[in-house]
């Protein structure tokens, strides 16, 4: 029984069916993956569903939620025996379940004793808001499973510049102007009228340039190309998104004109003069380009980070190249030539 319950999880299959009584053509995959194992043994057949002695079938969600709950305390204790006295990293994203009820999915990121970096999804626990002094009570979590919050080394939140404005009241200079980025990606690429319009103002830069000689052509080259959305939890998009808004700034700028004198509504008209005016202004343009220039560094660490069979040597190792390599940047010459 519990190895149908524990098959049914790694899959991530549903439990229960629609109707579970014993005259039901279906019955869902718990009790109908029991019937099927009780035709390969004999001695389980006798002990299971009608045959169970009493009331001992075990197959009511009650029972199977305590069985679950007890198999998720199991799991939780090998993962702090993993973890032990190292360090630790807690990675906590927002979800809802089916009732449309808020959570808080938590992994753990550490290093293990051998190493190498490992990522063990924890719990998910129901909140009321994701304030910081609600995501402040999560430590009572990591105390009744034996881990000691002084061990932790870094928190990240999904949604993170929303968690930062609950605390101290405003925006980094980085964080806006990636908000100011992604307002500006999402009002081209929101339809696909809006689409069309950027690839037919790319096609014409392209015809411009290639007229004027500013522009190269051979096999496969000058593709088209769309606008790339950062996520909020991979620094990675952030800098695809920004490359593909500077690959693509004029076809962009022309279809915001565009928006901003033809828009459905004030609203639209509104936001699309908006995006206008940043993307035509020197801080956003600077700024974009030192992110793609900082980021083109930074992108091979985020990358190494991400391997699942990354050691902690290797990773000292590229933190110190890419560090390197920044405060290269920095030096009179490059700067100068970035200037």
């Amino acid at each position: 029984m519990i190895g149908s319950r524990l098959m049914l999880a790694c899959q991530g299959c549903a439990l229960r069916g629609h109707d579970e009584s014993l005259d039901s053509a279906n019955c869902g995959n718990f009790i109908e993956l029991l019937k099927y194992s009780a035709t390969l043994n004999a001695q389980d057949a006798e002990v299971i569903l009608e045959n169970a002695l009493g009331n001992a079938s075990y197959t009511s969600p009650i029972v199977q939620n305590q069985i679950m709950k007890i198999m998720g305390d199991l799991v939780r204790k090998k993962i702090c025996e993993e973890i032990g006295d190292f360090k630790f990293c807690i990675l906590v994203d927002e979800s809802r379940d089916e009732s449309n009820c808020e959570q808080m999915a938590i992994v753990l990121r550490f290093v293990d004793a051998d190493g190498f970096i490992r990522e063990r999804f924890f719990d998910v626990i129901g909140v009321e808001d994701t304030t910081a002094q609600t995501l402040k009570k999560m430590c009572s979590l990591y105390d009744r499973n034996g881990l000691l919050v002084q061990n932790i080394r870094g928190q990240d939140y999904d949604g993170a510049s929303n968690m930062r404005v609950a605390t101290s009241g405003e925006l980094s200079g980085i964080e806006l102007f990636f908000q100011m980025l992604n307002c500006i990606v999402n009002l081209v690429r929101v339809s696909p009228k809006r689409n069309q319009q950027l690839r037919a103002a790319q096609m014409e830069e392209v015809k411009n340039l290639m007229e004027r000689g500013e522009l190269q052509t051979s096999t496969g080259g000058n593709q088209q190309a769309t606008l790339r959305q950062p996520t909020s939890t991979r620094w990675g998009s952030h800098y695809s998104s920004a490359c593909s808004l500077l690959g693509l700034y004029k076809p962009v700028w022309k279809v915001l004109g565009i928006i901003k004198a033809n828009g459905l509504n004030r609203k639209i008209r509104a936001e699309a003069s908006g995006g206008f005016t940043t993307i035509g202004s020197f801080d956003f343009v600077f700024n974009l380009h030192l992110m793609v220039e900082i980021m083109r560094v930074t992108e091979v660490l985020c990358q190494s980070l991400q391997r699942k069979d990354q050691d902690i040597l290797t990773v000292m190792d590229s933190i110190s190249i890419t560090k390197t390599l920044l405060c290269e940047l920095k030096n009179d010459h490059k700067w100068q030539n970035f200037l």
